[in-house]
């Protein structure tokens, strides 16, 4: 039997989370931080951060205790790599050198030593008019003031605003900016555009949970807790595709959901034939298409270097692609040699993007991050980026457009 392959964003697994006030093996080592959080303002140097060492109650020196520090906190010479410190006499390692970024944001700090972790969360505060570390842009520019104060530097951006942390789910806009809880004790999930809103597809309290925003749209008793969700209320457990409640095909070899028209469409691989379904029923089929093909999302297939849309080959030199909606076609962007493009609906070529390096990952809807710097088509909108996704959103048909959720720390002169 060929078992099904699923494809989609990367979905989110189960993150053990680890008190932050302490951790533990019986009768072994304990760490604890000297608080569960701690303040400080932006571009600042940190008030002494405390972390005492405990072996069978008493206090344990000699240890050695790594500290990683996330994204955007640095040491005051500038450098973020872990660090291993030993404790005191006294038992304890006393962090004395923490920088912290410019911008307004959660960010957790963790000590390990001997298997044991233990996290704190440090709050900053950025200076009147600084943004907040997690922003939406539209485009090139930010989008109604959307930020996320609320959301932890740590958390893993899915897309169309919502953002998964230690178990939690979190969503915002720009009527609810700062962002909000949207469940805890989320073991898996993922968001996608759908009839013109932002959706999530969470498994949560033992069944899959559908979200509008940070609403319960709709249950999905029916799905296995085995399933892997895709986008679009699409399941994939094993052979057999669902699409929210109703099993569309239990002859599944491969499968992705996608995004299009206000239309919820998966293309599905059933025995060697490639096909495009909306909901439960056969949209189209696309016979030329390899059943070796690696479906890309909305229509479009990668084989070795060849990439199809529907049943036309439109290049044979793509290194890299991804699909995607854009307001009302879509597009593949396409690593074309060594060069950036963009197709529309399986044309030629639509727009060219030179100054995107080779190097860049396409984050989908036009967006590329390489490195720490963000790309949109031609244009640098940020230097200073840790994590990324692109997404197609807005509310109204009129509003449809490329976003991208990204952290940007800031940086701080001297």
């Amino acid at each position: 039997m060929i078992r099904a392959a699923a494809w989609s964003l990367p979905v989110i697994a189960l993150a053990v989370a680890t008190p932050a006030a302490a951790a533990s093996i019986p009768g072994d080592l304990e760490l604890a931080f000297g608080a569960t959080s701690y303040t400080g303002a932006g571009c600042a140097t940190l008030a002494s951060v405390a972390i005492t060492v405990t072996r069978g109650g008493l206090s344990a020196a000699g240890v050695p205790v790594t500290v990683t520090l996330p994204d955007g906190l640095t040491w005051t010479d500038g450098t973020a790599s872990a660090r291993v410190l030993t404790s005191s006499g006294t038992g304890e390692v006393v962090l004395t050198a923490l920088q912290a970024p410019a911008n307004t944001g959660i960010y957790t700090v963790s000590a390990s030593a001997e298997s044991i972790i233990t996290t704190a969360r440090v709050t900053i505060t950025g200076a009147v008019g600084t943004p907040t570390a997690w922003q939406n842009y539209r485009l090139t520019s930010l989008d109604r003031n959307t930020t996320f104060a609320n959301v932890p530097s740590s958390a893993t951006p899915l897309g169309n605003n919502y953002f998964f942390a230690d178990n939690t789910l979190y969503w915002g806009n720009d009527r609810n900016v700062g962002g909000l809880v949207v469940a805890t004790g989320v073991a898996e999930a993922i968001a996608f555009h759908g009839n013109d809103g932002d959706y999530a597809s969470a498994y949560v309290g033992g069944r899959w949970v559908s979200y509008a925003g940070n609403s319960v749209s709709a249950t999905y008793a029916s799905v296995p807790s085995s399933a892997t969700a895709l986008e679009n209320n699409y399941f994939l457990d094993g052979t057999t595709l669902w699409f929210k409640n109703t099993v569309v095909s239990t002859s599944v070899v491969n499968a992705r959901g996608w995004h299009g028209g206000n239309t919820d469409y998966a293309d599905v691989l059933i025995g060697s034939t490639w096909a495009t379904y909306a909901g439960t029923g056969v949209y189209e089929t696309y016979s030329a298409v390899p059943a070796a093909a690696t479906p890309i999302g909305n229509k479009y297939f990668l084989n070795g270097t060849t990439l199809w849309f529907k049943n036309s080959i439109v290049t044979t030199n793509a290194q890299s692609a991804i699909g995607f909606r854009s307001p009302n076609n879509d597009y593949a962007d396409v690593l074309l040699g060594s060069t950036w493009v963009t197709y529309r609906e399986g044309g030629g070529v639509a727009e060219t993007y030179a100054s995107v390096p080779a190097t860049a990952k396409p984050l989908r809807n036009h967006y590329f991050l390489n490195g720490m710097t963000l790309y949109y088509k031609n244009t640098v909108v940020s230097s200073n980026v840790g994590s990324a996704a692109g997404y197609y959103g807005g509310d109204t048909p009129q509003s449809h457009a490329d976003f991208v959720n990204f952290r940007d720390s800031g940086l701080c002169t001297v």
